[in-house]
């Protein structure tokens, strides 16, 4: 029996000094319930979660209720179990400071290596290991003085996650710019993709290709919803793609989400995530496949269909 422990950021007490907002919860809610789900649908897999006290209504067996700040670096907790898996955004560098914590106490995780982690959750230093391994993405503009406002630019922090404040800037627009937490990038207007994966220390396996619902509200990018497996998982282009992002960055294990744009038949990364995302909590449905049972069966698994699973965020 494998002991999992859980720790969902906005769920698991991450925000414990902080107001929570529903609408953090929804997509927190919908990750840590199916990692749960996993969990207890599986015969080999115990999970347990932690859990913000102030969600104590959610509060199942499995759950560990979360008072105080510490209990997350509780050595002796975390310790107690085969594994822990964090789902914490990239934000600040947050889960990159999480990883390394557990490295440095030599906690075994079921994440990507905090190396590898804090490349992904800087958007500028990926940026830069894109462009050394020639792998197309958006033009990033070092000043505003270098950008031709005859088309449309994203602004999106440089530490963020997500489609958080990030903005669509064209030549009506008068826009401020902090070169030191914000980055400059052209707007790609193609396809909005995100790939889910799962990696192991020499491979990786495609899971599914999906369709980002993505909306334009008052110049702000917002995720509405996702339709999971929408397209085949054979393209050649795709897997070569995959192929050369793991030789770029070979720490890369686990479910990881790589989000891309497809635009004239050309590929561009946009962000690559390590770690559970939204796009994962419709595999099973999609796939008839258990996340967890698909980590330690080595990933023999079939995959029983091919169906369509939508999510609303």
């Amino acid at each position: 029996m494998q002991k999992i422990l859980l720790y969902e950021y906005f769920t698991g007490g991450g925000l414990l000094n902080e107001e929570l907002k529903s609408d953090l919860l929804f997509e927190a809610n919908l990750m840590r319930n199916n990692i749960e789900d996993c969990g207890r649908n599986s015969a080999d897999i115990k999970v347990h979660s932690l859990l913000d006290h102030r969600l104590k209504k959610h509060t199942n067996s499995n759950s560990i209720l979360v008072k105080s700040d510490k209990k997350h670096i509780d050595i002796k907790l975390l310790k107690s179990y085969d594994y822990v898996l964090p789902i914490i955004p990239e934000t600040d560098m947050l889960l990159y400071s999480y990883v390394k914590y557990l490295e440095d106490n030599e906690i075994n995780t079921l994440i990507s290596d905090s190396a590898t982690i804090k490349v992904c959750s800087d958007k500028k230093k990926l940026h830069s290991y894109l462009f050394k391994s020639n792998i197309s993405k958006p033009k990033i503009f070092d000043s505003k003085d270098a950008i031709n406002l005859k088309s449309k630019i994203i602004i999106k922090p440089r530490l963020g996650a997500g489609c958080e404040d990030i903005r669509i800037i064209d030549s009506t627009s008068q826009f401020e710019y902090n070169n030191k937490y914000e980055i400059m990038e052209s707007y790609i207007n193609g396809e909005s993709l995100s790939l889910s994966i799962f990696f192991t220390n020499t491979s990786f396996r495609l899971l599914s290709v999906n369709k980002q619902i993505i909306n334009i509200q008052n110049n702000k990018l917002k995720l509405t919803g996702i339709v999971v497996n929408v397209y085949s998982k054979n393209s050649p282009e795709i897997i070569y793609l995959l192929s050369r992002i793991k030789n770029m960055l070979p720490g890369l294990y686990g479910f990881v989400g790589i989000d891309i744009i497809i635009d004239k038949g050309e590929i561009f990364v946009i962000e690559i995530n390590p770690r559970l995302t939204t796009s994962f909590c419709g595999l099973y449905h999609a796939l008839g496949i258990n996340l967890l049972d698909f980590i330690f069966t080595k990933h023999n698994k079939n995959i029983i269909n091919s169906k369509q699973n939508f999510l609303k965020i």
